[in-house]
């Protein structure tokens, strides 16, 4: 009799795992959306690919499904490891029946996990409706490029990209990049109808909308200038005056930029630099108070090995050159030129720019640079600056030396490409 309730009892346990595992499967399988862009929805574990917009609040069946699948989890998880101890209890119990002494059913015993279980379960599915629920934190400051996607669909239903990129005066792709980005917050839902991206406002945007924060204003002197003495310094005729320079501090932001291109500049740490340039780290802390100091002084070190003009000197980057061949090529040749002094730094800062205050300031000079640069090279369109940025991008010059190409080789490979994308124009 023992034997049998032991088989009776490992094999229910084997099939209630058997039956979980099987249910979150599916589900798995069920959620596989194949590379499908849910960006700005949530699925529902319900097995019959249901979705809802980030926005939309749970629903009562959603609650339910939620739930199903944290105790069907909870089940397929802890039975194998709750098994010995309900077997155990089954070998207790029987021997207790041939004594004819009270003792509870198994089946109790084994509710009472599967009862610990529901509870917790519950737990979870409250704690995740919760969060679903956390405010959010997205700041969208005013004069931004998000904030003025935000205010043109703001008192509307539904805007179409083809209408925000009339309002806006922007491209598709600055349009589709803003857009993802404030699909990711939360701040508005996208809907395909046909071959057009229809956006709306959420009530999250609409929050962000209301609270949005003047813009900070930027200490753009301080990153023209670095640009200024850099370019000045490779191709001034008569190089400015050259800054005060502290050998051991140059050598220490010599120092944090090559961990930042490496580690990453959050991830990097005082004490990580202080070991890569073999100083003290009280000398550290006394040369840069905060880190905010640091990053300014490796945001100005590299600036000025970039030997780019600032964005009101970028026609002097083109004296000389009288055709437009010419001046694509002198184009370019500048742009990569950059990529080849600092292009490393210029990544690292391209990845937590959002993050970093310095980093941030930084590269919207650089990109007012850059900006000026093609608008003086080729005088394009305005919508066509940002497909000009996207041919002769840091990403473009990555790619091209990878594969081998030189420098030189490099350059003209893309010089080549642009000249096509304006024949095509």
């Amino acid at each position: 009799m023992l034997r049998r309730d032991r088989a009776v009892a490992v094999a229910a346990l084997a099939a209630l795992t058997a039956i979980a595992w099987g249910y979150l499967l599916w589900l798995a399988d069920d959620m596989f959306m194949g590379g499908m862009d849910m960006t700005g929805f949530r699925m529902i574990p319900a097995g019959r690919g249901l979705m809802m917009p980030v926005e939309e609040p749970w629903r009562p069946i959603e609650f339910a499904f939620v739930f199903a699948m944290w105790a069907v989890m909870m089940v397929g998880m802890m039975t194998p490891s709750a098994a010995p101890m309900i077997l155990l209890y089954v070998r207790v119990g029987r021997q207790a029946a041939t004594q004819s002494k009270p003792f509870a059913p198994a089946a109790w015993f084994a509710a009472g996990y599967l009862l610990a279980w529901c509870a917790f379960s519950l737990a979870a599915t409250l704690a995740h409706w919760g969060l679903e629920r956390v405010p959010s934190q997205a700041v969208v400051a005013q004069g931004t490029q998000a904030h003025e996607f935000l205010a043109a669909l703001d008192g509307s239903p539904r805007l179409g990209s083809t209408e925000l990129r009339r309002l806006l005066e922007l491209d598709e792709t600055q349009v589709s990049r803003t857009g993802r980005r404030l699909l990711e917050s939360g701040l508005v839902t996208r809907r395909k109808v046909g071959r057009q991206a229809y956006w709306e406002l959420t009530p999250r945007g609409e929050r962000a909308l209301e609270e949005a924060p003047v813009a900070p204003a930027t200490d753009s002197g301080f990153w023209q200038e670095a640009l200024s003495r850099g370019f000045d310094r490779v191709y001034g005729d008569e190089p400015g005056e050259p800054r005060e320079v502290d050998p051991a501090r140059e050598h220490i932001v010599a120092c944090a930029l090559e961990l930042h291109t490496t580690k990453g500049i959050q991830a990097t740490t005082l004490s990580d630099i202080a070991d890569r340039a073999a100083v003290p780290l009280e000398t550290l802390e006394a040369l840069f108070p905060t880190l905010d100091d640091l990053a300014r002084s490796c945001g100005r070190h590299l600036m000025e090995s970039l030997a780019l003009p600032p964005h009101d000197r970028a026609p002097e980057v083109f004296a000389g050159a009288a055709s437009e061949h010419d001046r694509i090529h002198r184009l370019v040749e500048t742009l990569f030129g950059a990529y080849e002094r600092g292009g490393e730094g210029m990544a690292a800062g391209r990845r937590e720019r959002r993050y970093v205050p310095a980093v941030e300031e930084s590269a919207q000079e650089l990109e007012r640079t850059f900006d000026a640069l093609i608008v003086e090279a080729v005088h394009p369109r305005r919508g066509d600056v940002a497909a000009l940025r996207a041919l002769t991008d840091l990403e473009v010059w990555r790619g091209l030396r990878h594969q081998g190409a030189t420098p030189e080789a490099a350059v003209e490979e893309a010089s080549a490409a642009v000249e096509r994308w304006l024949a095509a124009r």
